[in-house]
């Protein structure tokens, strides 16, 4: 039977596939409580990139960390924002390249640094951890097509 979260059906799919820094895949249920599906930042390293830092060198940095993301931070540690591979390897940096936005024609990807392509944190979704406990793997899954 398939699940619904808020009206929207789910696809029949029963588990998730997680791959993680150690290069292995876990399957985890749909049912299974959500946090089996979030990153805990007690047991896998947390990646921090300045937004300065070029997109290259960011995504070299989680590549050799063996993570898709990094944290965001000023040159006083705030924090400003997340980063993943997918914002570095995808159209983002085109779309700037595109523009002319920041970059000039020479400097190429050479001169996009990872503020330009990061999710500033005033643009995050954010759950409670408590409401996450309660949430199944389904209903995550669910959270992140809708959004």
């Amino acid at each position: 039977m398939e699940q619904q979260a808020k009206g929207v059906p789910m696809r029949s799919a029963r588990n998730v596939i997680l791959s993680t820094a150690e290069r292995h895949a876990q399957i985890v249920p749909l049912q299974a409580s959500g946090i089996a599906v979030m990153t805990d930042l007690d047991r896998a390293p947390m990646v921090t990139v300045e937004a300065e830092t070029q997109i290259d060198d960011a995504l070299r940095l989680m590549k050799n960390a063996g993570v898709r993301s990094a944290v965001v931070v000023d040159d006083r540690g705030r924090l400003l924002g997340l980063v993943t591979a997918y914002d570095i390897l995808g159209e983002k940096p085109l779309r700037l390249l595109q523009s002319g936005g920041r970059t000039t024609a020479s400097q190429g990807r050479a001169g996009i640094q990872v503020a330009a392509v990061m999710e500033p944190v005033a643009q995050w979704q954010v759950v409670d951890v408590n409401d996450l406990q309660r949430f199944t793997v389904a209903d995550v899954v669910e959270a992140f097509r809708r959004a």
